[in-house]
């Protein structure tokens, strides 16, 4: 975030035009030191389903006492503004994230 890798970040992939249950299944992954991450569709494939994806990135204190607590701006969880256009094959997605 702000040029900086974010460890340990909750990345997930929701599908926007499957038309059946088993395509509309979102893939997820926690983001390394380096910011990279792995989406795991389920606990036997990684990756996402191909086709238009909505991106939700997400991050909440180590503290427990600020449990609860949203470490990334809204634009990239809750209210996302963020796509993904997943190919069949090898995938890679960078996103610059602001705190601001």
């Amino acid at each position: 975030m702000d040029g900086a890798p974010l460890e340990g970040a909750k990345v997930i992939f929701e599908p926007q035009q499957a038309t059946d249950k088993a395509r509309r299944r979102a893939s997820s992954a926690t983001t390394e030191s380096d910011g990279s991450y792995t989406l795991q569709y389920n606990s036997d494939a990684s990756g996402a389903t191909p086709g238009s994806h909505k991106v939700l990135i997400s991050k909440m204190p180590d503290d427990p006492e600020q449990a609860g607590e949203q470490l990334i701006p809204a634009k990239y969880n809750n209210k996302t503004e963020l796509t993904a256009e997943v190919k069949e094959g090898d995938n890679s997605f960078d996103f610059d994230l602001k705190s601001k």
